[in-house]
């Protein structure tokens, strides 16, 4: 296995019209469920590629409904104090 190789780089998504700041913490959310989740996939992810990219959508569904396609494994945070709404993935 490679640290380049693609499938081993742990992708954030993060909705696009929070501040900077909400930004940086629902990444963080959606990580640490991530790691909750699936610790298996993340202790392998952290032990051969460690690398994480962070992109910034308007919209997260479509993209999780693209990955449920794909048979990709995610995990999702809802912001409790913006009503419960879908701010980031992993």
């Amino acid at each position: 296995m490679s640290s380049t190789d693609r499938d081993w780089k742990l992708r954030l998504v993060v909705c696009s019209d929070l501040t900077t700041g909400q930004k940086l913490a629902q990444t963080n959310h959606a990580l640490a469920e991530f790691a909750t989740e699936y610790p298996e996939q993340f202790m392998l992810w952290h032990t051969v590629s460690n690398s994480i990219i962070i992109l910034q959508s308007p919209s997260i569904e479509e993209l999780l409904l693209r990955a449920d396609k794909l048979g990709i494994k995610y995990s999702i945070f809802r912001e409790p104090d913006l009503d419960g709404r879908l701010t980031a993935a992993c």
